[in-house]
């Protein structure tokens, strides 16, 4: 059940029902799940879409699989917050090698879309066009480079980098 403060991030689940078109998901459950990124709660989400019925499209995006919610580190003693970043739910390991590159190339597809936008696309295309791991791995840098060129990127490299890792090590 979504909770008015919590901040949700798409699953790989979701990321890849943002790329195909052909998820079944109804109108307004994709119109949430395009707006889901990590930085709005439950509360700025329904305020960009309104209607009755949108924290039920949340709701049901979330118990589908599409998106979690942010999970963030139990408060310093005496300091009231985290000084570390949310970060989501690790959620399920890769079954096998083609689901690893499978969510290794839409890991680095969304990093590089959120961070450069469009701007990025040529390493995109090389990114979608990988069937290895090994072809992923020789674009590691590349990927690196580009998402450090936003400042915002640059500063979250050191959360994007080893989970990137995990997925083509």
């Amino acid at each position: 059940m979504s909770d008015t403060g919590t901040l949700y991030v798409k699953t790989p689940k979701g990321i890849e029902a943002v790329g195909q078109r052909n998820q079944g998901l109804p109108a307004r459950a994709r119109q949430m799940l395009l707006l889901v990124d990590g930085k709005r709660d439950l509360e700025a989400l329904t305020a960009m879409l309104p209607g009755d019925r949108m924290k039920e499209a949340l709701d049901q995006l979330l118990a589908d699989g599409y998106i979690t919610p942010l999970k963030s580190d139990p408060p310093k003693a005496g300091l009231g917050f985290s000084l570390r970043r949310a970060v989501p739910d690790e959620g399920p390991k890769p079954k096998d090698d083609n689901e690893r590159i499978e969510l290794a190339r839409n890991f680095m597809v969304n990093t590089t879309r959120t961070f450069i936008g469009y701007t990025g696309e040529p390493l995109i295309q090389k990114v979608e066009a990988c069937q290895t791991i090994s072809e992923l791995q020789s674009l590691f840098d590349d990927w690196r480079e580009t998402v450090k060129a936003n400042p915002e990127g640059s500063q979250r490299m050191s959360e994007l980098e080893p989970r990137l890792a995990a997925l083509i090590s």
